[in-house]
């Protein structure tokens, strides 16, 4: 992932790198970045590891592993999801280990999960979107959950750390691939998704 900030004079430049992990299968489609997302002082970068920066000061980053929850001890998934908002970190996991997860400060444990049965067994997650206390969870479709095809589950907080249940969003006309990414209008009361 690459930080670019915008420059006294107007123009752009990188101003840092940041190194997550190689796909260990290295096909195709694995050398290209996996998802990223930057809140506050934290950058998050998700693939086969999630990682999250920390800007300690100045231009001196803090790189922390994601931890693995008790609760999934073989790890994540393969190519992992991110999405922050201020200090709240969510992370994709398999359905078979109970993601996605919380991550809150000092991100050494998990501080729970998205309690949500459409979440928690969905099929293939798609990019995960934390913004304006609202959190949005996509599901791809799986034929052996074929319910959950084009539906994104729609959690919301009053304080970026307990989540509930709020909504699930389905295609009119049952997308075959679900959607894809999304977006949290600014006061959290619209929402734009892309579908196959």
């Amino acid at each position: 992932a690459r930080l670019i900030e915008r420059q006294a004079d107007g123009s752009y430049a990188v101003v840092r790198g940041f190194t997550g992990a190689m796909h260990p299968y290295g096909c195709d489609d694995e050398f290209y970045g996996g998802q990223v997302d930057i809140g506050g002082n934290h950058v998050a970068i998700g693939g086969p590891e999630a990682y999250l920066f920390t800007n300690t000061s100045g231009a001196s980053w803090d790189r922390l592993l994601v931890p693995t929850p008790a609760a999934s001890p073989t790890g994540f998934g393969e190519n992992e999801k991110v999405a922050l908002s201020g200090d709240t970190l969510l992370v994709t996991a398999p359905p078979t280990q109970g993601g996605p997860y919380i991550f809150l400060p000092p991100y050494q444990q998990s501080s729970g999960n998205l309690s949500r049965p459409d979440a928690l067994s969905a099929g293939r997650i798609g990019d995960l979107v934390l913004r304006n206390s609202v959190a949005l969870v996509p599901s791809f479709d799986d034929p052996e959950r074929a319910r959950f095809a084009g539906s994104i589950g729609v959690f919301t907080s009053s304080d970026n750390r307990n989540f509930t249940y709020s909504a699930k969003l389905v295609t009119s006309d049952a997308q075959s691939t679900g959607f894809g990414g999304g977006d949290v209008g600014n006061h959290g009361r619209k929402v734009v998704a892309s579908a196959g």
